[in-house]
């Protein structure tokens, strides 16, 4: 094909020259052929020649140079059209509607004669896509097509601004990125990356939250380590953040450029970078306290210019790292007692007020403001998480509680039940538990109540109310059982709610208080685990034995009411019944096989289940005890003697127990060591 273009060219070049020596020929070959002129005679007037006209050379159709500045244009007139979108003469919708076909030229002229285009070309493309928010798929397609097909002829540092721009345009192309980082993560290359490239290029995978999967992170925070000193504030903040984001919590990473954001002069942050600075260090949970206080007063003489969301965000970093500076958080609670709070969105409002109250700060006029505002937002944007924080906010400051918003959050909690996960579900049903709330169910329609036929005894639309929660966590549960922390919520939920509204408790359906009481039962897990080893069981049962010895010790030096110790001796009579139950099943006579031995195991793992249980309910006889221990409740010396003398009793009466587990180990021990002689005889 090349020679044949080659020929073509030759062929043009030989007619133009012959179209210029043309002329010259054919008037020679007329004055060859004319008559020669009797001698004497003038020649006769002959008509003038025609012009030469002289054809310049073709110009060589290499077809590069023309095609290259087409290309070259197209992206200069992105670029003028970007910068004229920052002129308030120019029509906006005149100046989108060009743009949008300047893209479209520039797409497919990428997709035709994409090596006509330079890797600076593209970057001024993408960069004016950018600044006009033309966010052309077919553009953006054409452009990471160029890029995967030409990666190792782009600089590194066009290959993190173009991955930004796809960011900020918010265009995830997945292939584009998975590339690109396996590309950047090589060792070779990572070392040449500048703090700028290394921030452009995180941004872009934390803004489209794409989790790159090939080392790249790693990489980046090497590259950091070796020019820590090299990081401005500003990048530490979109860093630190974008790593944040990312779940990629690299604790030495943070400590080096912790020292970076303590080097840099104030003047240099933006509000925003000392917000977002915060929030990166609470969201991984890497505790800097001296820092924290730095960048504290750094905000504190510039409350003024905080967004609502750099407020909330300040605030609840202080709160998640159990940090305080006493000048910011001065002017903070003075500004949202003095400003119009309408201009917070819901969520900041929510994350305000329950970091605020979580931290103990402010007073009735700051949670009065705070609470009031949220009491007049509209039904529909009230979230699960934002409902259990405002709940949460309440209870940790009951004594400012606003009536109207705790009616508002009962009622809204209800309406949208089914759409709560466990953990939002049991942080907002306990605290509604907590507040004693659950009054209020007597106002809710009928249909956001549980149905079936209640006794009339107690509180029957309480109960009722209690019931649906109870119910959606039975039905969450199972979709998928618990994990350990969810049960540890929903056991904590569960004993405030016996405790509170311990009749309603009682007249719950039975499945409603089967799945209570499954709560509290061994996990089949753990019983597999120590299934067969008899010795460890029992040892299992002796600690939840003793460990009831601590809480009596601390009752001892408190008065007890009546009441409670009759009910913790009742208890103390349950495991003496078991105990002996489990004696006369557990004699050495009994032990002659392997099946009967398995069935003592069982027997033992049952009695520490029931230990356990015991041990919960011991806890739940004493929390009375603990609130009624005020110095006023001890009357007469003859009370305490008495109460003392119960719990001695108490304690007593389950050393006994652990004494009788003591003899049935050693029983058990024995018939084990008579079954293997037994079996070594018959062999």
């Amino acid at each position: 094909m090349g020679l044949s273009w080659l020929n073509h060219a030759a062929a043009r070049r030989c007619r133009a020259k012959v179209r210029q020596l043309l002329p010259g020929v054919q008037s020679l070959r007329r004055f060859s052929e004319s008559p020669p002129l009797p001698p004497g005679q003038p020649p006769p007037p002959s008509s003038p020649a025609p012009p030469v006209v002289v054809v310049p050379p073709a110009p060589k159709s290499t077809g590069a140079r023309p095609r290259a500045q087409g290309g070259a244009e197209l992206s200069r007139r992105l670029e003028e059209l970007a910068k004229a979108k920052d002129e308030s003469a120019v029509d906006a919708a005149k100046l989108q509607a060009e743009a949008a076909e300047v893209c479209d030229a520039v797409a497919r002229r990428l997709r035709v004669e994409g090596f006509t285009f330079r890797a600076t070309n593209v970057v001024r493309i993408v960069t004016a896509a950018c600044k006009l928010s033309q966010r052309s798929p077919p553009l953006l397609e054409a452009v990471a097509g160029h890029v995967l097909r030409s990666m190792v002829a782009y600089p590194l540092f066009a290959l993190c601004n173009i991955a930004n721009g796809f960011a900020r345009l918010e265009y995830r192309h997945k292939q584009l990125m998975d590339t690109l980082a396996a590309f950047l993560a090589e060792p070779q290359r990572a070392e040449q990356l500048s703090p700028v490239d290394v921030a452009s290029l995180v941004f872009a995978y934390a803004q489209l939250a794409h989790s790159p999967r090939s080392g790249l992170l790693e990489a980046c925070a090497q590259t950091l380590k070796n020019c820590s000193l090299e990081v401005g504030g500003p990048n530490c903040a979109i860093i630190l953040n974008s790593y944040a984001r990312l779940g990629e919590c690299n604790p030495v990473l943070f400590g080096i450029l912790s020292r970076s954001v303590v080097q840099t002069k104030p003047e240099s942050f933006d509000v925003h970078h000392i917000s977002l600075i915060m929030n990166a260090y609470a969201k991984c949970q890497v505790r800097k306290p001296q820092m924290m206080h730095l960048l504290g007063d750094y905000l504190t003489g510039r409350v003024a210019e905080m967004t609502p969301q750099n407020v909330s965000n300040v605030v609840h970093a202080f709160a998640r790292l159990e940090c305080y500076n006493h000048g910011l958080f001065h002017n903070l609670t003075g500004r949202v007692t003095s400003e119009d709070l309408g201009a917070y969105k819901l969520y900041e409002l929510a994350v305000l007020s329950h970091n605020l109250a979580k931290l103990k700060v402010g007073a009735q006029q700051v949670y009065g403001a705070m609470f009031g505002a949220l009491a007049l937002r509209s039904a529909d944007v009230w979230e699960p998480k934002t409902v259990a924080q405002v709940l949460d906010a309440l209870r940790r400051r009951s004594a400012f509680v606003d009536e109207q918003l705790l009616a508002l959050l009962f009622r809204r909690f209800f309406e949208r039940l089914p759409d709560y996960a466990v953990h939002p579900l049991t942080q907002a049903s306990w605290c509604l538990v907590e507040l004693d709330a659950l009054d209020l169910a007597a106002d809710l329609p009928p249909e956001l109540l549980a149905d079936g036929e209640e006794t009339p005894q107690g509180n029957v639309a309480a109960r009722r109310a209690m019931r649906r929660v109870l119910e959606r966590l039975e039905a969450l549960n199972e979709q998928q059982a618990f994990t350990p922390t969810q049960r540890v919520h929903v056991q904590q939920l569960l004993r405030s709610y016996n405790y509170r509204h311990e009749l309603d408790h009682g007249l719950q359906p039975p499945k409603v208080k089967s799945f209570c009481k499954s709560q509290f039962d061994v996990s089949t897990s753990v019983v597999k685990a120590v299934v067969g080893q008899p010795g460890q069981l029992v040892n299992r049962v002796l600690a939840s034995g003793r460990a009831i010895h601590p809480l009596l010790r601390i009752a001892n030096r408190r008065s007890t009411p009546t009441v409670s110790m009759a009910r913790a001796r009742i208890r103390c009579a349950e495991i003496d019944k078991m105990s002996v139950t489990l004696e006369s099943a557990g004699a050495p006579s009994s032990v002659t096989s392997g099946a009967k031995a398995s069935g003592s195991e069982q027997r033992l793992l049952d009695l520490e289940n029931e230990v356990s249980s015991q041990a919960l309910r011991i806890r739940e006889l004493l929390q009375p005890v603990h609130r009624a221990s005020a110095p006023s409740s001890v009357t007469s010396g003859a009370k305490a003697s008495g109460s003392e003398q119960r719990l001695l009793a108490l304690e007593n009466e389950v050393s006994s127990q652990a004494l009788r587990i003591r003899e049935l180990e050693s029983q058990l021990k024995n018939a084990d060591s008579r079954t293997a002689k037994a079996k070594s005889l018959s062999e």
